[in-house]
């Protein structure tokens, strides 16, 4: 799903259940004020990049029920107002 630098003013993104199957996107650095991501429910695969460290205002991450594997990077661990975190029963083939 490409994410558009135009999007500077989204808070709340839901994506969840929209059957998109790709990578997570690495060009965030345009969804400054994102609080909500919501990305559970699809076919996203590969490992989780750390350009989510760019969305310093994120306060709820969803990714769980896609194919993603890894460990989450340590930048997006230690975002401040990160408190909602899910990446949970992935089905990898």
């Amino acid at each position: 799903f490409p994410f558009s630098h135009s999007w500077t003013n989204l808070e709340v993104l839901d994506l969840t259940e929209n059957k998109i199957n790709q990578e997570i996107s690495v060009n965030l650095d345009g969804l400054s004020s994102m609080k909500d991501l919501f990305l559970s429910y699809n076919n996203f695969f590969g490992t989780i990049p750390n350009e989510i460290r760019t969305l310093v205002r994120l306060e709820t991450l969803h990714l769980d029920h896609n194919l993603l594997y890894g460990t989450f990077p340590d930048d997006v661990l230690s975002l401040a107002r990160l408190r909602e975190l899910t990446k949970k029963t992935d089905y990898q083939k």
